[in-house]
């Protein structure tokens, strides 16, 4: 028996549960399409953005509003799991936006399908950056967007739906087995986890603006190598130099042949990183260097642990702007500023940060690294 132990403190998560545990829009779509039975069928897929989009989706909206519309809600396959999962190792909280007139029955709803968590940990509310939380997971980009700006959860996490897939920079999952990962990952990251492993798959995170692609081939220019990756994108701008260049269709049809490491979308384009191309750079013993957003960090040293060392890239704030407003306008610049503030966040989920004041001396920096932590 021990008699002196180590305290750890239970971590917290905080979920939502509409479009996180229950279907809601999936069944709204379902009862569009019985009560419309002349008109071409709605998809998920229509759904764009969050709440009011000015289309027949919208129509939707007015279900939310009945309590009888929940009780047709069961929960997603492998959610009850999830939650007792979460349970065994930290603390577990529901946030729920629900109409005043369906709250009591969202608490037994709760109660029936997630016994694990107590009642006391239920609450109701669409102010969900008050709530304080080390992790929270929900698929409203409001949300998480809030949650980033206070700064009350420490790792806000999105879940990928249709109506978010536009967003990009900030940390999203697919699934309830990537959550898990993730906070694993959260808790072992440390920077002991890559000394002596070369050779090392460097990772470069940033926000718009960063210059990560400028450090990249300053990187390249220094002997690392690039890890082969494709895009259907046809713009010839920075941020896909270097990347192949390949149909929708093609690209969807590679993803499913298992070509890719991981895969992420932004601006209706998509962008992937070769799984064959990066086994043998690491196996002739080079480094390897790559841009991606932080969920492709994540995955990246979830696949090779010790070998990646995931880099921060730091720019001013001045100079951030500056790039941003250059290279962007319209809904593309907006976008990008909105998000700017929780890009910047991620740095808390990196091992290094790099000052790239300087691209040629962040670059020398790095490599200084990568030849002390190799010896």
């Amino acid at each position: 028996m021990e008699l002196v132990t180590y305290n750890r403190p239970k971590k917290s998560v905080v979920l939502d549960v509409d479009g996180v545990l229950l279907p809601c829009a999936e069944l709204g779509v379902s009862r569009w399409n019985r009560e419309h039975p002349g008109e071409p069928p709605m998809c998920l897929e229509e759904i764009t953005r969050y709440g009011v989009t000015g289309t027949r989706t919208d129509d939707i909206l007015e279900y939310y509003e009945e309590e009888s519309f929940y009780h047709a809600q069961e929960p997603y396959p492998g959610a009850q799991e999830f939650v007792k999962k979460l349970c065994e190792r930290m603390d577990v909280y529901f946030l729920t936006a629900i109409p005043e007139q369906a709250v009591a029955y969202r608490g037994r709803q709760l109660r029936h399908f997630f016994p694990e968590v107590p009642a006391s940990n239920v609450f109701y509310g669409s102010v969900k950056e008050r709530f304080i939380a080390d992790f929270s997971l929900d698929d409203c980009p409001d949300h998480i967007l809030a949650q980033y700006d206070s700064g009350a959860v420490k790792h806000p996490v999105i879940m990928r739906r249709p109506w978010n897939e536009h967003l990009s920079g900030i940390m999203s999952v697919n699934g309830y087995e990537d959550f898990l990962t993730f906070i694993m990952l959260v808790e072992s990251m440390s920077v002991q986890d890559f000394t002596s492993n070369p050779p090392y798959l460097v990772v470069l995170v940033g926000p718009a603006g960063s210059n990560k692609g400028a450090l990249c081939r300053a990187l390249m220019e220094r002997g690392c190598v690039r890890l082969p990756s494709y895009t259907t994108s046809s713009e010839k701008t920075d941020e896909v130099e270097g990347y192949t260049h390949v149909t929708p269709e093609k690209f969807l049809r590679m993803r499913e042949e298992g070509v890719f490491i991981e895969t992420t979308s932004y601006a209706q384009n998509y962008y992937g990183i070769s799984r064959e191309g990066a086994r043998n750079i690491l196996a002739d013993g080079r480094h390897a260097v790559t841009v991606v957003d932080v969920c492709g960090a994540v995955v990246l040293k979830r696949l090779y642990g010790g070998h990646c060392l995931t880099v921060y890239v730091k720019r001013d704030l001045e100079a951030l702007l500056k790039d941003l407003l250059e290279r962007h306008t319209g809904t593309e610049l907006t976008s990008r500023l909105r998000w700017l503030s929780a890009e910047q966040k991620n740095k808390n989920l990196c091992e290094l940060t790099v000052d790239n004041r300087d691209v040629n001396a962040a670059a020398d920096a790095l490599t200084e690294f990568l030849k002390a932590a190799s010896r």
